[in-house]
C-alpha cells in the first residue's frame, strides 16, 4: 500500500472559491475530487483491517520475539 499520494495545492486560496464555497477553476476541483477518492479508498481499506482484529503494537511483537530467541 501507497500513502495518501495526493495533495490539494490552492494556490490563493481566497480567490479559489466562490462566496457559496464553490472551487471557482477545474483545477482545483480535480484536485479536492482525487484527494477526496483517494481517502475514501483508505478509510474502506482501513476498516477492512480493522474487522480483522486488532494488530498487537510492535513493541509487545518485539518483546515476544525475544522472548522465543531466549
Amino acid at each position: 500500500m501507497a500513502p495518501v499520494r495526493s495533495a490539494v495545492v490552492i494556490p490563493f486560496v481566497d480567490k479559489a472559491f466562490t462566496d457559496d464555497g464553490e472551487p471557482t477553476d477545474a483545477a482545483t476541483t480535480l484536485g479536492l475530487r482525487i484527494a477526496l477518492e483517494d481517502l475514501a479508498w483508505w478509510a474502506g481499506a482501513l476498516k477492512a483491517a480493522r474487522d480483522q482484529g486488532e494488530l498487537v503494537p510492535g513493541k509487545a511483537r518485539a518483546r515476544m520475539a525475544a522472548t522465543v530467541r531466549s
